[in-house]
């Protein structure tokens, strides 16, 4: 008997926390369409662009790059938002359990403490819409992040955490890869140059 209940409850517990993810999963959707709305932009049907997306798999950081740079694209961002938030999930899977080899101690998608589920493309997006997360962090405006991701307000230290975890050393790996890209291209530009005064500079053999 003590078993039989045991096993009741198990299941009882098991579809309240369906329930209540269902919910969260609506409650976070209403808020991201309330914060988003000011671009009023509709959704398009599937073309090369979601073929292209839906093909994307991570083998090295080139990929990582690729993703990130789309969501730097607010258009983009609304067209192919589905298929975005899939391949956001599956970017960070890549970049913790393989890229820095941390193990699959840190479940993709994450959940905070009180089991509820956070969409890490939605966070990505508001944390930098908002300024990052310095700027964040130093304002004191993580429960503002909470807010608009469906979150209490007196959960953003959560916000923060899960921040932190997942998607910090991702971004800071983006924007050191970016610029070390765009010196390597301002060193280049430089040697040009000094080759073009190098050769302007010799005599002509052809003149008298």
């Amino acid at each position: 008997m003590g078993d039989y209940n045991e096993e009741e409850q198990g299941k009882t517990e098991k579809e309240h926390v369906l329930a209540r993810e269902k919910e969260d999963e609506e409650y976070k959707a209403d808020h991201l369409n309330t914060y988003f709305e000011n671009f009023s932009l509709t959704p398009e049907t599937l073309d090369s662009n979601e073929i292209i997306l839906k093909n994307l798999v991570f083998k090295d950081f080139g990929q990582c790059i690729y993703l990130l740079k789309c969501l730097e694209d607010t258009e983009f961002i609304f067209k192919y938002k589905n298929s975005l938030s899939t391949k956001c999930d599956e970017m960070v899977s890549w970049f913790l359990h393989i890229f820095l080899s941390m193990g699959s101690d840190r479940p993709i998608p994450p959940y905070t403490d009180n089991n509820r589920k956070a969409a890490l493309l939605d966070h990505f997006l508001v944390v930098n819409k908002e300024g990052g997360q310095k700027i964040l962090t130093n304002r004191n405006m993580w429960g503002l992040v909470a807010k608009y991701l469906g979150f209490d307000t007196d959960e953003g230290y959560m916000m923060r955490i899960v921040y932190a975890q997942y998607l910090d050393m991702l971004e800071y790996n983006y924007k050191n890869r970016d610029q070390k890209i765009m010196k390597a291209e301002d060193n280049q530009e430089e040697k040009n140059e000094e080759a073009n005064k190098e050769i302007n500079a010799k005599p002509d053999l052809n003149e008298k």
